[in-house]
């Protein structure tokens, strides 16, 4: 509808197929996604990795993982 032939806009009357295809597959994505819980992907990465694999993850994020806010620094 943009392309360098461009028609008028009563010449698209169904929606495009790949822009169809496309949303059909982010649908089955999100479905995918919905489904899934971080806790059981955490939990089976361990069950499954090398136990230096899993040491190593653990002390990467002790070491960037943001510092907890304290109750007694609330904003007014």
């Amino acid at each position: 509808q943009r392309g360098p032939v461009r028609l008028d806009a009563a010449a698209y009357v169904k929606p495009c197929g790949i822009n169809v295809a496309m949303l059909k597959a982010e649908g089955a994505y999100r479905a995918a996604l919905a489904e899934a819980r971080l806790s059981d992907i955490v939990a089976q990465y361990r069950s499954d990795a090398d136990p230096r694999s899993v040491a190593a993850n653990c002390a990467f994020v002790e070491r960037h993982q943001r510092p907890k806010k304290s109750s007694s620094t609330k904003q007014a």
